[in-house]
């Protein structure tokens, strides 16, 4: 609270002394501001309720994913982005879930069949996905259509 009374009074300041010109301190909240005025939240607030959001290969082997439904914005799990849709499940079709899907979706156990189904699946919300979402995915998470939600048939690296 502090430092944002001081920054007030900072401003106050800036704006008494000039009044022909708008202060740097100004101008750059303003830039700042105006650039995430119409991002969306990272998670939206109509979501499914007390429920864990699921890892899509997760998912995929215990319950069989139907179907996705809609694009619900981006999460932080693990340290890594990953981007939020809700899906029908196979085995328990009559709710809802979250289900969270990383760049990169290492799927090595998936048969050759069940890894184009996955994609297909998820091609298929991609597309519902507004161009204009796109295009604040990519300026505020670096998120592109053409580099997220690749299925790989590879184990993952870790590092040491």
């Amino acid at each position: 609270m502090f430092c944002i009374a001081r920054l007030l009074e900072s401003w106050r300041d800036d704006i008494s002394t000039s009044d022909t010109k708008t202060s740097k301190a100004f101008e750059a909240t303003n830039a700042i501001v105006s650039k995430y005025k119409n991002v969306t939240p990272m998670l939206q607030l109509n979501q499914p309720v007390n429920q864990p959001v699921r890892d899509v290969i997760e998912a995929e082997k215990k319950f069989g994913i139907s179907y996705f439904r809609d694009y619900y914005g981006v999460d932080i799990i693990e340290g890594q982005f990953r981007i939020v849709f809700s899906a029908r499940f196979q085995r328990r079709p009559k709710y809802i879930y979250l289900i969270s899907c990383p760049q990169v979706i290492r799927a090595p156990n998936f048969t050759t069949n069940d890894r184009e189904l996955l994609r297909v699946k998820l091609e298929s919300v991609m597309d519902r996905i507004p161009e204009s979402e796109w295009d604040k995915l990519k300026n505020r998470y670096n998120i592109t259509r053409t580099e997220w939600l690749v299925i790989s048939d590879e184990q993952e690296e870790f590092g040491l």
